[in-house]
């Protein structure tokens, strides 16, 4: 008796296709989790740059900008630090580099740290 094989091409075929689709969706993850990482580290260098005696928020954007241009992996970025006399807050938000169309999460991180004082 010989085997019927029909159809087992469309049937490999989906499955390859569930595979790479699924290879893909794995590799977005990880970008949006790179991107939101580098997002923290660019507000923790903005509010460490805003928090000292001589720092300011203007100071502390063009660290995160910096740090941005330098590293990659968010697009779309923005770096808005609010200073006050007790207070830094850092907000840096973009989008993941996206390889899958349809995922796409933005990405917002918030730091806040309380302004250096020199007691003396």
């Amino acid at each position: 008796l010989r085997r019927d094989d029909r159809g087992e091409i469309a049937a490999n075929t989906a499955i390859f296709v569930m595979v790479i689709l699924l290879l893909f969706v794995a590799l977005q993850f990880g970008l949006w989790f790179y991107g939101r990482e580098v997002a923290a580290a660019a507000a923790q260098h903005a509010v460490d740059a805003a928090r000292v005696e001589t720092g300011s928020s203007g100071l502390g954007e063009a660290t995160a900008n910096q740090y941005l241009a330098q590293v990659g992996g968010l697009e779309e970025s923005s770096v808005t630090v609010t200073r006050t006399s007790t207070s830094v807050t850092a907000v840096v938000s973009g989008q993941s580099v996206s390889i899958v169309g349809f995922i796409d999460p933005p990405i917002t991180v918030r730091v806040t740290a309380p302004v250096e004082r020199v007691v003396g």
